[in-house]
């Protein structure tokens, strides 16, 4: 069939505050839930960098084609309290959620997990166990399983790849 969503993500090293920081940035347009229609969004996310790899914050933006704003999302953890805090603003009406979760010392969010999968050393290891965190927003008890290599062709050319299989439980 035709393409569900494209997107465009980008991934730096730098510093929040003194922080060493993955920045992961990602823009895409299509379909995405919860939304009917078509949508444009725009996420940046911010994760640790210190030898290991943890959700900061995240923040997106939902807007229809027209550019019109439908949703704005925050997501701050504190890795202290183990909580996440999560604000949602429905733009249209003006209404903002917001929600508290704990998460366990092994919480992946789904923003940013594309270059997080790829720090994983899946030629050491043949599972991961994780919590993941959605826009749901829920945290599932998950398994990340190498279920073998192959060669994915792309614009650019072959790539060498791990075929991965999140397992929710």
């Amino acid at each position: 069939g035709q393409p569900r969503w494209n997107n465009h993500w980008t991934v730096e090293q730098t510093t929040l505050g003194a922080v060493p920081v993955l920045y992961f940035t990602e823009k895409g347009q299509g379909n995405h839930s919860p939304f009917s229609e078509k949508v444009q969004w725009t996420i940046e996310t911010w994760w640790t960098n210190d030898g290991v790899l943890k959700p900061l914050r995240s923040r997106g933006s939902y807007s229809n084609t027209k550019g019109e704003v439908l949703v704005r999302e925050a997501y701050d953890f504190d890795w202290t309290k183990r909580e996440v805090h999560l604000e949602n603003t429905d733009m249209k009406t003006g209404k903002t959620e917001t929600k508290t979760l704990s998460v366990p010392p092994d919480t992946l969010s789904v923003d940013g997990i594309a270059g997080i999968l790829r720090a994983l050393d899946f030629a050491k290891m043949k599972s991961v166990s994780a919590h993941l965190l959605t826009h749901e927003p829920k945290l599932y008890d998950i398994t990340l399983e190498l279920r073998g290599r192959e060669t994915v062709h792309t614009a650019q050319g072959p790539v060498d790849s791990y075929k991965i299989e999140l397992v929710p439980h």
